[in-house]
């Protein structure tokens, strides 16, 4: 079911598999909204303001995020895919993912304090120069995901599998990780484990 005409400001509306192509989301605010299995592929996103607003099982691939303004957003069981969250606006930037598939997405060079990526599949993405400091990662599980020069600060890593971490090249000062996958972490400075 695809909607035409939403207006430039939409409040406390919810919508159920829908389609937004194209640039019909560009620019409008969204408050207090919920999206239910709904496909924002190949969509333009830019300068578009969502705040308080909830995705369930929503598809996400290949948007324009220029200027996005994501603000107390939730992301529940969707799928990510090249989604370059670097573009959005950094101005109360505050999103949450639970049980998402992320991959090839790119949130390098933004701050994410206190995020939850819990129980989510992560891979092939970039964490690059990222304040993740305060986030949780349990239960998540990473393929080829960057972590370099981020700030991992208090972040959760209990029961995440898969990541590989420098602890040379990030600061991660009370991190919290869980055997056996914390091992991981001297693969880097060449420490060779025996069982």
């Amino acid at each position: 079911m695809q909607k035409k005409g939403i207006q430039d400001e939409v409040e406390d509306r919810v919508f159920k598999e829908e389609k937004f192509p194209g640039n019909s989301l560009a620019g409008k605010i969204l408050n207090r909204c919920v999206f239910e299995n709904c496909d924002f592929s190949n969509s333009d996103l830019s300068d578009t303001k969502f705040a308080d607003c909830s995705f369930s099982m929503c598809n996400f691939c290949l948007l324009k995020m220029n200027g996005c303004k994501l603000q107390d957003v939730e992301f529940l069981e969707c799928k990510l895919s090249g989604v370059d969250f670097s573009q959005c606006s950094q101005f109360i930037l505050r999103m949450n993912f639970l049980k998402c598939k992320i991959g090839g997405c790119n949130f390098s060079q933004i701050k994410l304090r206190n995020t939850i990526f819990q129980n989510c599949s992560i891979h092939d993405s970039d964490f690059f120069e990222t304040d993740l400091s305060g986030s949780d990662f349990t239960d998540s599980s990473f393929q080829n995901t960057i972590f370099q020069k981020t700030n991992l600060t208090k972040t959760l890593f209990r029961n995440a599998v898969g990541y590989v971490i420098n602890p040379l090249e990030n600061k991660m000062s009370s991190a919290l990780f869980s055997l056996p996958e914390a091992i991981n972490l001297l693969s880097p400075l060449g420490v060779i484990v025996e069982s």
